[in-house]
């Protein structure tokens, strides 16, 4: 397809074109033209969207096992102190109206 082919698509497309919108996500999908998928997903084409996940989701390259490159392995502590928080010490994000008040037991 010729550029002004597909800048005449697009337009069609923009202009509430279902059959237009399809025919470019037809022809992105076949090229892998993520950035067309994308523009037409953002503004609201579900079956962009799905073909963006889709398209995504083929790009995921497997280790040669099969297994994704992080499976089996530990996962490591994000901060320096390697013991869980006390009782004592607030875990509360802060977004909650409690937070900085400290639990008290219940018996």
């Amino acid at each position: 397809m010729t550029d002004p082919d597909l800048a005449a698509l697009r337009e069609r497309a923009d202009n509430g074109s279902a059959e237009a919108a399809d025919e470019l996500i037809e022809l992105a999908t076949e090229r892998g033209d993520i950035d067309e998928l994308r523009r037409l997903s953002d503004r609201g084409n579900g079956t962009a969207t799905d073909q963006l996940i889709e398209l995504a989701g083929e790009s995921v390259t497997p280790t040669s096992s099969g297994a994704s490159p992080t499976a089996g392995t530990p996962m490591r502590p994000t901060s320096s102190s390697s013991s869980p928080p006390s009782a004592a010490t607030s875990t509360n994000c802060g977004a909650c109206p409690t937070a900085g008040t400290a639990r008290r037991p219940t018996s």
